[in-house]
C-alpha cells in the first residue's frame, strides 16, 4: 500500500511514497497443536500436508522519497491473541496495526492509495539475504523484536551513509552508481571506507615508537585465523 505523504517533523519536508506488507520468520520448532513455542502463528508449509511450522509475523513500512533515500518505518509486532493476554498487551490485527502506522505518518485526506509490491519485497530481500533479518532463533520475543530493530537501524546508517556521500563533490559516475546502489553495494562502500581508516591509523601509528608499540599490543589482541 503506497501513499504521498507529508509527514510531521523531519518527513514533513518529504514527499514520496510509503509501502507497507508484511513478513514471516519460521521459529526452530514445529507446529504443536496443545503447546506453542511463545508468540507465534502456524505456517502451513507449501505442498505439505499435516503439521507446519510456528512462524512470527512483522508489519513493515518503507518510506521511498523523491530523491529515493529509503527510510524504514518502526516495525510492528503481531502479537496473537493467546500472548496479548498472556502479557497484558492490547490485541491489534495486522490491518489495525496498518492504520496505527499511516496515523502516525499523519496522511492527507487526498492521499492516493494503491499496490506497489515490487519494492517492499525487494526491501525484505535485502534485510534477509545481507542483513540476517530472519538469523535469529531466540525463544524469547522480546529479544527476536530487539534483533529486528538493530537489523532496520543498519538499513538506515546504510541509507543515511548514501545520502551523505551523494552531498558531496562526486563524479556523474560515482553519482550514478550511488544513486542505484542498494544495501549490497552500500555494505561494500562501508567496508572499504573502513579499511581505509584503518590503513591511515597504521601508517600514522608506524610513525613513532609509541605509536608501533601501541600498534601491536592491538594487534596482539586480534585473533587471527589462517
Amino acid at each position: 500500500m503506497v501513499y504521498s505523504s507529508s509527514n510531521r517533523g523531519y518527513l514533513s519536508r518529504l514527499n514520496g511514497l510509503v509501502i507497507f506488507d508484511t513478513t514471516t520468520k519460521k521459529t526452530q520448532r514445529r507446529w504443536k497443536s496443545r503447546k506453542r513455542n511463545g508468540n507465534t502463528i502456524k505456517y502451513k508449509d507449501r505442498g505439505k500436508r499435516g503439521k507446519g511450522s510456528q512462524t512470527h509475523l512483522w508489519v513493515m513500512g518503507l518510506l521511498i522519497t523523491e530523491s529515493g533515500t529509503r527510510i524504514p518505518l518502526p516495525r510492528r509486532s503481531y502479537y496473537t491473541k493467546a500472548y496479548a493476554k498472556r502479557y497484558g498487551l492490547k490485541y491489534r490485527s495486522q490491518v489495525d496495526l496498518v492504520v496505527e502506522m499511516l496515523s502516525e505518518l499523519s496522511v492527507p485526506e487526498n492521499v492516493e492509495l494503491y499496490e506497489l509490491r515490487w519494492e517492499i519485497e525487494l526491501y525484505f530481500k535485502e534485510l534477509k539475504s545481507h542483513l540476517h533479518f530472519t538469523d535469529y532463533s531466540f525463544e524469547d520475543f522480546q529479544a527476536s523484536e530487539h534483533w529486528v530493530d538493530i537489523v532496520l537501524i543498519t538499513f538506515l546508517f546504510l541509507e543515511y551513509r548514501r545520502l551523505q556521500l551523494l552531498r558531496g563533490s562526486l563524479s556523474p559516475k560515482e553519482a550514478y552508481h550511488l544513486q542505484n546502489a542498494r544495501t549490497p553495494q552500500m555494505m561494500e562502500v562501508v567496508k572499504a571506507e573502513v579499511n581505509k581508516e584503518n590503513m591511515l591509523y597504521i601508517q600514522e601509528a608506524l610513525k613513532s615508537s609509541y605509536g608501533r608499540k601501541h600498534l601491536m599490543k592491538v594487534l596482539s589482541k586480534i585473533n587471527l585465523v589462517a
